[in-house]
């Protein structure tokens, strides 16, 4: 799978490239994505999966951010990061490719 993106207006689209019986083609993986529910998910990695650090670097609070981060996970319909109970305690394989692409996109 190779996952790209493009914005527009804040908006981030991302898609995947997949190959098909009659050559490549696209398919849409989420619109609406806003950018700062990609920089929530990216501090939260950032900080070791400590919410509460990441609410505190981003000045921001640690409900707001557990929030936006379970909206981007029902926008992309999988989840982020592996959880028990409340705890965030490490990070899926689709949750890796959208935080390496979060990353290359917060950086641009």
């Amino acid at each position: 799978m190779e996952l790209r993106y493009y914005a527009q207006n804040k908006i981030i689209v991302l898609y995947k490239r997949y190959k098909t019986q009659c050559g490549h083609g696209l398919v849409l993986w989420k619109a609406g994505m806003k950018l700062q529910q990609l920089r929530y998910a990216v501090e939260v990695y950032r900080q070791n999966l400590n919410v509460s650090e990441a609410a505190d670097a981003l000045f921001t609070s640690q409900p707001g951010i557990s929030k936006q981060i379970r909206l981007l996970e029902e926008e992309l319909g999988v989840p982020l990061f592996v959880r028990h109970g409340k705890r965030m305690v490490a990070v899926t394989a689709p949750g890796k490719v959208v935080l390496e692409t979060a990353q290359r996109i917060l950086r641009e």
